[in-house]
């Protein structure tokens, strides 16, 4: 069960709906200490290109 995340950036969809991107930091089967940068910044580049593709009711997408 997600338990922590850490919030990397928010995008807003041509719908004008704001949606939060991050990365699972804890679970109850693991706990990521450090996630780099550029991995951050991959993630977020690729949930931007996919942001209308969303479900209308997402509100966050998290990388785990």
């Amino acid at each position: 069960m997600y338990k922590a995340g850490n919030f990397i950036k928010s995008m807003t969809t041509s719908s004008d709906k704001k949606i939060a991107v991050g990365h699972v930091s804890k679970t109850d089967g693991f706990e990521r200490t450090i996630l780099a940068r550029s991995v951050q910044d991959k993630f977020a580049e690729v949930a931007e290109k996919y942001k209308d593709t969303l479900k209308p009711e997402t509100t966050k997408v998290a990388m785990k």
